[in-house]
């Protein structure tokens, strides 16, 4: 077999989204081996169950219409920063933050094997509308923030 040889210009740096878009079966297997999408309403769910076990969050509701899922719950997300960043923000953007940024690690092993990121990368339309107690807003749509 030939050894390949790879130079600085033919190796390309993807962005977060394109590495999903280019490997969906990587990330989404457990959808592809059970043809069905319910593993994503439990990805979506996750920051709520954390939130839940912190003792903040006393109501969570789940809508599923046709081609949407839509999680609403009293707590939000949180909008502390982390390294310049809102704990929101990374959940929403960057991957694995949403199981790794937990506030209890065993609800992000348990729930969370994609990451909201990896559903807001591949979702025609994903938003996180959030506001906290220092008035910082942030909403999430289309895959790019907007303040």
């Amino acid at each position: 077999m030939e050894e390949k040889k790879y130079t600085e210009s033919s190796i390309k740096s993807l962005d977060w989204k394109e590495h999903i878009w280019l490997r969906p079966t990587m990330y989404f297997e457990k959808c592809f081996e059970e043809h069905n999408l319910n593993s994503i309403a439990l990805e979506i769910l996750c920051p709520a169950i954390d939130e839940y076990f912190d003792g903040n969050c006393s109501e969570i509701r789940l809508s599923i219409k046709e081609n949407a899922v839509q999680i609403e719950y009293n707590a939000g997300m949180e909008l502390r920063e982390v390294f310049g960043t809102a704990v929101a923000e990374n959940f929403m953007t960057k991957l694995m933050a949403c199981k790794n940024e937990k506030k209890h690690l065993e609800v992000g092993q348990e729930y969370c094997l994609l990451g909201i990121a990896t559903i807001n990368a591949v979702s025609e339309r994903c938003e996180l509308n959030q506001s906290g107690i220092n008035k910082k807003d942030i909403s999430f749509s289309k895959r790019a923030i907007l303040f």
